[in-house]
């Protein structure tokens, strides 16, 4: 998980950290990429030590400013988490993984977002708080309105805001805590694609199946004496749907080298024919 200025972050699907991969620090920016999965809701959880003040979080998906957390001083050392948007006190719509609909016909989509399509960004800032006392909300567009097919981007995916579920939350107003310096003290990025996508770029380190790892790891592992019969049949399943997962994520790879291959000799056809200075 990245971790910088005192304050750790991560995102989680179905309870579980997503591993961070190729992550670079550039001052206070810190970014990292991550893999995504279809119509899978997640959470972004944080905590921080050692602040004098309260922090926000403002956090931006795919160029689009959705939440503004707060993190209490008093609760400093506690993780807090993220869900998705708040539509009032008591209710939010989670944030969940999608994939994009692509379309020939001109574009629908804010041409604006295209280049941040893809991305997660956490601003934290150090805050006062007061509570509101008229509270408004206010529920940023998130439309699966086709992406431009001239604007695809490999393995575009993106972020829209599920059913909404029943979550306590509570509006505060802010303040900087440092007027003369009231920018971020941290910010970090997500670049979030599907698992073979990340694979194919070479952003996961070399594929080796998650079997031959634990085999490696333990060599000699313990007999299997308590295990009942039905708990044996359930692991060897449960290994048997990883491993399809996994053949299923390298035939995905074979196809896009087998595209990229394709691709790579009708340019090059099109240059033999003098089409480059067109």
């Amino acid at each position: 998980m990245p971790h910088f200025a005192n304050c750790t972050i991560g995102i989680k699907i179905d309870g579980e950290v997503l591993e961070e991969y190729a992550t670079q620090v550039n001052d206070s920016h810190v970014t990292s990429w991550i893999a995504s999965e279809s119509n899978k809701e997640f959470e972004i959880f944080f905590h921080a030590d050692h602040y004098p003040s309260s922090l926000q979080l403002i956090i931006y998906v795919d160029g689009v400013e959705l939440v503004n957390r707060g993190y209490d001083h008093r609760k400093m050392g506690k993780e807090i988490a993220c869900y998705g948007v708040s539509i009032d006190a008591s209710t939010v719509k989670p944030f969940v993984f999608s994939d994009i609909n692509f379309s020939e016909d001109e574009p629908v989509y804010d041409p604006d977002r295209i280049g941040n399509v893809g991305t997660i960004k956490i601003e934290v800032l150090q805050v006062i708080f007061t509570e509101s006392r008229d509270p408004t909300y206010i529920v940023p567009g998130m439309s699966n309105d086709p992406l431009h097919k001239r604007s695809k981007i490999l393995g575009a995916r993106g972020v829209w805001l599920g059913e909404q579920k029943r979550v306590t939350t509570k509006k505060m107003t802010s303040t900087p805590f440092d007027p003369e310096h009231p920018g971020p003290v941290v910010t970090f990025n997500y670049v979030y694609r599907p698992r073979s996508i990340l694979l194919t770029q070479g952003i996961i380190p070399t594929y080796v199946p998650k079997y031959v790892e634990e085999q490696e790891e333990e060599p000699e592992p313990e007999p299997l004496i308590n295990e009942s019969r039905e708990e044996l049949i359930r692991r060897l399943r449960e290994q048997q749907e990883q491993v399809a997962r996994e053949l299923k994520e390298l035939e995905d790879i074979r196809r896009l080298r087998e595209r990229q291959a394709e691709i790579q000799r009708e340019l090059d056809e099109l240059v033999n024919f003098g089409f480059d200075n067109v």
